[in-house]
């Protein structure tokens, strides 16, 4: 039976939890001809939420729904790589008649029609060498886009990626290709806010007030309890309100550590989960990442480490610098704390809400505060 808890990318609505307004807010900016910008907390769930979107308007007949995740790109030169092959590949798949179009198409570099190993499907592969070569690919494949039919909606996840590429006209390459089609709407995704908030919140940067911003929450803790329930009860496992509650509550309702405390309780085909099953699961989980978690001591300074133990401990500190949190943790200096707090925010091991500071990793931080 298949375990209905998905952990990594996106399945089906069937294992798709409510998030029906966010749905129904991204599908109606892309429809009205507004782009997005979709941010969150990491792990949150922002991919899957574009995924599910993009599977209901893949339904519609004049939308064509085009993602790529531009984590792995380095420089302009592998994101024109990466942008050019989901277009091309995604648009309208790899035929001989639609390859030997592309390939009229670019001016200054020549594809190669290949064969995808895993999926046995036609794939293009596209070589850039320089930066010349890289501004000509974007300009001949916003002029492909300009010249399709119907309506395409692309989601570049990851997109603060580009703020940080050795080139720095990238965003005004992009922005004025982007500005000149009528017939493509983006959503900008990525989980760095401050990075993507200073993209199109300043004034002096190319992308300025050029879409609305989406900050993507939480979900609503009855609808994930109901969502869990009904999925246990389908596989005849039975799980009460309460520990659908207790659950949330040790995951912090953070999606990620929902689905996966969620999935290894469900692979154990108990008829009814109860609170012990719950707790054993989730202290087994820390248990099976316990090498990992040491290894974070050896890539953080003793400041660091000690104010990432000081908050884990807290769960929630409001105020870091404040002297009664420093004195309780044995921290030095107001001074040491702001640079450890900075460090700790850029490596992502630690998160702001609302004025707030979590560690990121709902499992980390109980393993840190049974230290």
């Amino acid at each position: 039976m298949k375990n209905p808890f998905i952990i990594f990318g996106y399945d089906s609505p069937e294992y798709f939890c409510d998030r029906k307004d966010e749905t129904e807010r991204l599908i109606n900016a892309c429809t009205n001809g507004r782009n997005v910008v979709l941010t969150s907390i990491r792990r949150l769930g922002k991919s899957v939420l574009a995924k599910h979107v993009q599977s209901i308007l893949k339904g519609r007949k004049n939308i064509v729904p085009i993602y790529l995740d531009i984590m792995p790109t380095t420089d302009f030169s592998a994101f024109t790589q990466l942008f050019a092959k989901a277009v091309f590949e995604q648009s309208a798949g790899i035929t001989i008649k639609s390859f030997a179009l592309i390939k009229s198409l670019l001016t200054r570099i020549t594809p190669v029609l290949t064969v995808d190993t895993t999926t046995n499907q036609p794939s293009i592969e596209i070589k850039i060498r320089n930066n010349e070569e890289a501004t000509s690919t974007i300009d001949d494949v916003f002029r492909y886009i300009k010249s399709q039919k119907k309506q395409l909606h692309i989601c570049i996840d990851e997109f603060q990626q580009i703020s940080g590429y050795p080139e720095k006209n990238v965003e005004a390459i992009l922005r004025a290709n982007i500005q000149n089609i009528k017939n493509a709407t983006f959503i900008f995704s990525g989980s760095k806010k401050h990075l993507l908030m200073s993209m199109f919140s300043d004034s002096g940067r190319p992308f300025y007030q050029s879409s609305e911003f989406f900050e993507l929450q939480k979900i609503n803790d009855e609808s994930y309890a109901e969502f869990m329930i009904a999925l246990f009860h389908k596989c005849n496992q039975g799980l009460s309100v309460l520990n659908a509650n207790e659950i949330l509550r040790k995951t912090r309702t953070h999606t990620y550590y929902v689905q996966y405390l969620c999935n290894r309780l469900f692979e154990q085909r108990l008829k009814t989960i109860k609170s012990t099953d719950i707790n054993l699961t989730f202290n087994k989980i820390l248990s099976d990442n316990e090498s990992v978690y040491h290894s974070y001591r050896n890539l953080l300074t003793n400041n660091q480490w000690l104010l990432l133990r000081a908050i884990a401990c807290e769960e929630v500190v409001n105020e870091p610098m404040g002297s009664e949190f420093m004195k309780k943790y044995n921290l030095h200096s107001a001074s040491s704390v702001r640079n450890a707090l900075f460090s700790l925010l850029e490596k992502e091991l630690i998160y702001q809400e609302n004025n707030s500071y979590l560690v990121s990793d709902v499992f980390f931080s109980e393993w840190l505060k049974n230290l």
